[in-house]
């Protein structure tokens, strides 16, 4: 049965996985998967202003809708919204890869997550993603076996 956590701060990716894979299809997981392969794959040589590994962000991003219980082009979504712009994948490549993504559509599910989250008793949401972020940079340190 899925979580009824309205924000969760999921740091490591096997449990983001196996949390997304309580509420949707298995094809509908592979989906979100390649997107989290590619983004991952895009973002491996960045780190953010911090020295941080930049792949730590979306996967922070994603924990939070994972909470919010979001659909696979939603979390997909996530995974990648800063390929094109940070990266030098191509908008036509992802297309390619994911199909035409109807980003309006999903800023209304999302909108219409954040409003159930907080009705449920989130309180403030950029405190939720802030410590999201940060179980995952810490994660991440462990992963890669980095001190201090």
């Amino acid at each position: 049965m899925p979580s009824t956590n309205a924000i969760t701060n999921i740091t490591d990716i096997d449990e983001l996985f196996a949390r997304i894979e309580e509420y949707l299809a298995p094809e509908q997981v592979a989906f979100v998967r390649k997107a989290y392969e590619l983004a991952a794959k895009a973002h491996a040589a960045q780190t953010r202003k911090s020295g941080e590994p930049y792949i730590i962000h979306p996967i922070g991003v994603v924990s939070i809708l994972v909470g919010l219980q979001m659909d696979d082009k939603t979390l997909a979504a996530a995974f990648l919204h800063d390929v094109v712009e940070d990266t030098d994948y191509k908008l036509d490549y992802i297309k390619e890869q994911f199909g035409n993504i109807d980003w309006a559509e999903i800023g209304k599910n999302i909108i219409q997550g954040i409003a159930n989250g907080i009705k449920n008793g989130v309180s403030t949401i950029i405190e939720a993603a802030k410590e999201a972020a940060q179980k995952a940079f810490e994660a991440a340190k462990k992963k890669l076996d980095i001190n201090s």
